[in-house]
């Protein structure tokens, strides 16, 4: 109450008084009263001017504090909001903000906490405290927080986005779909939703459906990588290649600095056989990230498909510098290693990828070793890993058919005829394996025939 208003107030009490006196006998009666009211007055007034002072001073703290908020003066902004009291819902959700922004998350927790209790209904109070919740790893809290906000306020769509986003996480595909679907129908024009339910269906293994979304979320943003990037995976998996070079090469010329998007491209052209422009592509990844095994791998396998051997060795070396434990990049650097005559080396490259290769493809990389030595001729060799080859899955059909050839081969006959009924008898019904069945028989009747231990 101000000065004008107390004249006022006072105004009224003296003019009250003097009509009421010609209710009374004597002037003294109305002095008596004019008294009472003159002292009763003084205590009214001081009471509202006691509650007022203590309105202004926490409105000017929560200014000043909010200046200092707003020009990230998060220090000073604490010790002013500190000054109010602990009841007051706005300066503990600052409090809580500025401990949020200096990631003091325990103390952020903390203030805003209080500040929801103190105003349960505030959506607003409830959706930072989620996001503070979700930094700090706390990720079911954060998800009970938004589930109160989407329950009891519909139109607050970024708590229904970030819920969306917590299930994407997750993994809970299925849940976050229907909330960015419900993002979606209040903000048409929401790419990140439409990325997201995409990628969501992509992980269900619904890429046809994805197409729609990506394809939505990239007309809505021409310039989000993640979208093209996602959509351009997707027709590469559909060996639709030209569109995933289309999009590739719109990502690689967004971002020329980004190695995989060159490697990408470069797998478009090894996938069309175009071997030697997958070089260029592959090789431009690698100048960008000489760390990657897989880009030097690729590069070497284009590198033996030219019958580039010598460069397919290096870029296999190299791979296997980063990865020593690749059994598939030790069986290409064993192949480049045999196209060069190298058989030694080939040999031991191969029994390195016996070494580390996983139980059920060491059968195949005795049958690759036993065919390494096969071909040079050396016959007792090729049948020693052919047959390392059965001990470790008797039924390989293929490795019982080449210890029948190389027993042939060393004019064994009596264990050849064995070898090639074994055979025969285990392939009896395959037929894909005919024109080998037609070879063994072939033989059987020959070895028979002749009674010669002589191919």
């Amino acid at each position: 109450m101000n000065q004008s208003q107390n004249n006022i107030s006072l105004f009224l009490v003296l003019y009250i008084t003097m009509k009421m006196k010609k209710y009374f006998m004597c002037f003294r009666t109305t002095y008596l009263i004019l008294s009472v009211l003159l002292n009763l007055f003084p205590i009214m007034v001081w009471s509202q001017m006691d509650e007022q002072p203590s309105n202004v001073l926490r409105d000017s703290l929560l200014q000043k504090g909010i200046q200092y908020f707003t020009l990230s003066k998060y220090s000073e902004a604490v010790e002013v909001f500190s000054k109010i009291d602990s009841s007051d819902g706005t300066a503990q959700f600052y409090l809580g903000m500025c401990c949020f922004q200096q990631n003091d998350i325990q103390n952020a927790i903390s203030y805003m906490k209080r500040a929801v209790m103190i105003d349960s209904v505030n959506t607003s109070y409830r959706f930072q405290l989620a996001r503070i919740y979700t930094v700090s790893g706390l990720v079911n809290d954060a998800k009970r927080e938004l589930e109160f906000i989407v329950i009891h306020d519909f139109d607050f769509v970024p708590a229904r986005f970030q819920l969306a986003l917590l299930n994407y996480e997750s993994k809970n595909m299925e849940q976050a779909l229907n909330y960015f679907h419900e993002v979606i129908k209040k903000n048409p024009k929401d790419f990140l939703s439409y990325y997201y339910i995409g990628s969501a269906l992509m992980n269900l293994q619904k890429s046809d459906s994805a197409i729609e979304f990506l394809s939505t979320s990239i007309s809505l943003n021409p310039n989000y990588l993640p979208a093209i990037n996602s959509l351009a995976s997707i027709y590469f998996g559909k060996k639709e290649y030209h569109e995933a070079f289309r999009l590739f090469t719109k990502a690689r010329t967004m971002r020329p600095e980004v190695a995989d998007y060159h490697y990408k491209t470069g797998l478009c052209y090894q996938s069309t056989q175009n071997y030697d422009s997958a070089i260029v592509y592959y090789s431009n990844a690698i100048e960008r990230d000489t760390s990657n095994d897989t880009y030097l791998a690729q590069l070497g396998y284009c590198q033996l498909m030219l019958q580039n051997y010598e460069e397919a060795l290096s870029a296999y070396s190299k791979a296997l510098l980063i990865d020593n434990e690749n059994p598939l990049y030790y069986t290409n650097l064993a192949l480049a290693y045999s196209k060069l005559d190298s058989v030694k080396q080939a040999a031991s490259t191969y029994r390195k990828a016996i070494d580390v290769s996983h139980p059920e493809v060491i059968t195949q990389m005795y049958i690759k070793l036993g065919t390494l030595y096969f071909y040079q001729k050396q016959y007792r060799n090729a049948l020693s890993a052919y047959r390392r080859a059965l001990d470790i899955h008797p039924s390989n059909n293929e490795a019982q058919y080449y210890v029948a050839l190389t027993l042939d081969y060393l004019n064994d006959s009596k264990s050849a005829i064995k070898q090639y009924e074994k055979y025969l008898k285990l392939v009896a019904y395959d037929s894909s394996q005919m024109e080998r069945i037609e070879q063994a028989n072939e033989r059987v009747k020959l070895l028979k025939a002749s009674g010669k231990q002589t191919r």
